[in-house]
């Protein structure tokens, strides 16, 4: 055990000790102080002793009482390296496979290219593709923490300030009825050239991220 060890070290070229942990932490040793120990065959800078590394470890600076005042808050979102966000064409992926995902349910509901094209208005038919959308991709957030497109392409959506995953049904409709509202009244993809967190509109209106499954 460390705690039994007896040390040795080299003080201005001379050898030293034996010392026990606790008082060679008190002695003015650097990572370059060559140290021996019963068991070593030969002697070793003390930057490469384990039990000895904490040593080196440089403390924070103090602060001073004008400074402390200032400390900045612990930020309470989470940090992108904290997960790894989808990549675009993953993004773009998913949103493919979602697209063709419905139109396989409205063919095999005995839909027709007719009815596919015929138009209620431009806001209706913004809705309904809100509502649609939300319906058939909300359900599957209890399940995968996504829709369906997220779970074969091996991601997931968790909330931006707390990075835990959204499985909540209420939620995931929230978000895949303003995907779908959206992509007919803009083209929300657009956003995940330009901002850091690879967030699309919707993302951003109900502060999600999309990441990578661990």
């Amino acid at each position: 055990m460390s705690g039994m060890k007896r040390y040795y070290i080299v003080e201005k070229g001379e050898k030293s000790g034996p010392f026990n942990l606790e008082e060679i932490r008190t002695k003015n040793i650097n990572p370059d102080t060559l140290v021996w120990y019963y068991g070593l065959e030969k002697w070793k800078k003390a930057e490469s002793i384990e039990e000895l590394k904490e040593i080196f470890i440089q403390p924070p600076p103090i602060i001073k009482q004008e400074e402390d005042i200032n400390i900045p808050p612990i930020p309470s979102e989470i940090k992108n390296n904290d997960y790894e966000l989808a990549s675009v064409s993953a993004r773009f992926g998913g949103y493919l496979i979602l697209n063709v995902i419905v139109l396989i349910i409205f063919f095999a509901a005995g839909g027709t290219v007719e009815e596919l094209e015929q138009s209620e208005g431009f806001f209706e038919d913004a809705l309904w593709a809100g509502i649609g959308g939300g319906a058939i991709n909300g359900i599957f957030y209890p399940f995968f923490s996504g829709n369906l497109g997220h779970k074969l392409l091996g991601l997931k959506v968790i909330h931006k300030e707390t990075g835990k995953p959204i499985n909540n049904i209420f939620q995931g409709y929230i978000r895949e009825f303003l995907k779908g509202f959206s992509s007919m009244v803009i083209i929300p993809l657009i956003w995940l050239f330009f901002d850091e967190n690879r967030q699309n509109l919707y993302d951003k209106m109900t502060k999600t991220l999309v990441v990578k499954s661990s």
